[in-house]
C-alpha cells in the first residue's frame, strides 16, 4: 500500500473470533508517500502481522478458532450504499492512495479486478494506475522552527498554499506584514484561522474546520487582497470575506514567516508542497537564515494513539506532552 494523500497514519488489524473484536496497531507516520508491505497470517487463535520489517504476534483469548467468512471481500473501503452488516468497518474512512500485489488466501485480487472477472464489482471508479508524487516535507520540530522568505514579492496581493499535518491544534502557520497591517494564519484550538489586522481596527477573521491537530494531512489555500480575504480547507467550499478595511491595508512587504509569528507560539508539525503567490518554495535550496531549525523529515509522533488514558478518558496532546480529560469518566 502507498498513501497518496492524508489517511494512512497507522495500520490497525481488527478480527473477531467470537464474543468481541481484537485489534492490533502497528507503525506510525505511514502517510509518507512510500510503499509499505503488510502481511497477515492466522493460525488457529494466533495472529501474525508483519508491516515492512516490524513483526507482531498476538493471541486472541476466544474459545472459537474457526473464522467463518462470506464470499464478499472489500478492498480500499466498503460500499456504504449497500444494506449490509460491516461490523463497524463502515465507520472507518475510506482509503485514499494506491494498493498493489493484493492476495487473499493466495488469490490474486488485483488480477480479478483488472480483468473484471465474474462477481467483481467496483465502486467510486478506482484507477489501475498510481501516479508518482515527489514528497519532500519540511519538519518544524519546535515552536522556534520556521522559514523566513523574502523572494515572493506581490505588493497588492498575497496567497499561500500548502499541506500540513500536526498533533498540536495550536500554532502559527504563517505571518505576513503590510505597510498598514498584519496577516496571521494559525491553528487555534484545532481550527484554522485567517486573521487580518488593519491599523488599530478590530481583527477580520475567517475560521474553518475543527480537530485539525489529528495528525492527518490537510490542504490549505489562503489569501488576502485589497478587496477580499479567502480561506479553503481540504475539499470544503471556499470561504470569502469582503470588508472596506482591506483597502487600507497598504502594500504587502517582501518578508514572510512560515511556521512562526511575532509574539505568538509557532507551529509544530510538517508541511509540503508550499507555494507563495503561486510560486513553489524549494525548501532544499534555502539558506540557514531562510530555514531556521527545520528538518527534511516528517517524523512527528502521536502521544494519544493508542489512547494513553484509561477507562475511556479523552487524550489531549501538545507538541511535547499529553493530558487526560476525565470529565465524563474516571481515568488516569
Amino acid at each position: 500500500m502507498r498513501s497518496a494523500k492524508i489517511l494512512v497514519l497507522f495500520c490497525r488489524l481488527t478480527i473477531n473470533l467470537g464474543s468481541s473484536p481484537h485489534s492490533m496497531v502497528l507503525g506510525e507516520n505511514l502517510a509518507d508517500y512510500e510503499w509499505h508491505k503488510v502481511t497477515i497470517r492466522r493460525e488457529s487463535s494466533t495472529i501474525y502481522v508483519k508491516l515492512d520489517r516490524t513483526k507482531r504476534r498476538s493471541r486472541i483469548g476466544e474459545t472459537f478458532t474457526t473464522l467463518y467468512l462470506d464470499q464478499t471481500i472489500f478492498v480500499g473501503g466498503v460500499n456504504r450504499t449497500r444494506s449490509y452488516n460491516y461490523h463497524g468497518a463502515d465507520e472507518t474512512q475510506q482509503f485514499i492512495g494506491c494498493i498493489r500485489d493484493i492476495a487473499f488466501d493466495f488469490i490474486d485480487i488485483l488480477y480479478i479486478a483488472m480483468n473484471k472477472m465474474p462477481k467483481y464489482r467496483s465502486h467510486g471508479s478506482p484507477q489501475f494506475t498510481c501516479s508518482g508524487v515527489r514528497f519532500k516535507p519540511v519538519g518544524f520540530p519546535t515552536p522556534n522552527s520556521h522559514l523566513y522568505l523574502t523572494s515572493f514579492l506581490s505588493p497588492r496581493k498575497f496567497s499561500l498554499d500548502f499541506k500540513f499535518r500536526s498533533y498540536d491544534g495550536n500554532g502559527a502557520l504563517a505571518f505576513k506584514i503590510t505597510t498598514n497591517g498584519k496577516i496571521y494564519l494559525s491553528l487555534v484550538s484545532g481550527a484554522l484561522v485567517l486573521e487580518v489586522i488593519v491599523g488599530t481596527n478590530k481583527p477580520l477573521l475567517i475560521t474553518v474546520g475543527e480537530g485539525l491537530g489529528d495528525g492527518a494531512w490537510h490542504n490549505v489555500s489562503a489569501g488576502v487582497s485589497l478587496n477580499e480575504m479567502w480561506l479553503v480547507l481540504d475539499n470544503q467550499p471556499e470561504v470569502q470575506h469582503q470588508h472596506p478595511q482591506l483597502k487600507l491595508i497598504g502594500r504587502f512587504r517582501r518578508h514572510l514567516m512560515i511556521g512562526r509569528a511575532v509574539k505568538r507560539a509557532g507551529f509544530v508539525g510538517c508541511m509540503h508542497d508550499i507555494r507563495v503567490n503561486n510560486g513553489t518554495v524549494f525548501v532544499g535550496k534555502l539558506t540557514r537564515r531562510e530555514s531556521v531549525q527545520t528538518t527534511n523529515k516528517c517524523n512527528i509522533k502521536s502521544r494519544c494513539f493508542p489512547n494513553a488514558c484509561q477507562n475511556g478518558g479523552k487524550c489531549l496532546q501538545t507538541w511535547k506532552s499529553f493530558s487526560c480529560d476525565c470529565q465524563v469518566t474516571t481515568c488516569v
